[in-house]
């Protein structure tokens, strides 16, 4: 009688304690959702690299989903990561006002942050020099 009860407080705190549903809170969703209410909140990320004085290669985001662009550049922080050699900016402008095609694929994150991701390069469509200057080429 006595291990029955036993049996039965154990089977009981083992049912009855929360369990761990495998979600890893980062933080870095929280950030990423939360919405800049002032002012405009910038339409694309640019992000160039520079491979000779007259090459680039690089790629652009818009059209997000879950965030802005803005969050997602500050989050992500593409300034720290800014060099000689790479640059990365967030612009009020779209990619196609910087000559990037009309439609990009689809891509999402991790975190389920989705957005249009469109690439410039000397084996795809060369890198306009107004997407070099808005990276601060």
């Amino acid at each position: 009688m006595k291990n029955i009860l036993i049996y039965l407080i154990l089977f009981c705190f083992f049912q009855c304690t929360p369990r761990h549903k495998g979600i890893e809170d980062s933080g870095y969703l929280l950030l990423l959702l939360q919405n800049n209410a002032g002012g405009r909140a910038g339409s694309s990320v640019l992000s160039l690299q520079k491979i000779d004085p007259l090459n680039y290669s690089g790629s652009c985001l818009d059209s997000f989903f879950g965030t802005t662009a803005r969050n997602y550049f500050s989050i992500m922080a593409l300034s720290l990561r800014n060099s000689n050699i790479e640059r990365h900016s967030v612009s009020e402008a779209t990619c196609s006002s910087f000559g990037f095609r009309s439609f990009g694929p689809r891509k999402k994150t991790e975190f389920g942050i989705e957005y249009s991701f469109y690439d410039c390069g000397p084996l795809t469509v060369a890198c306009l020099p107004s997407a070099v200057q808005a990276t601060g080429f």
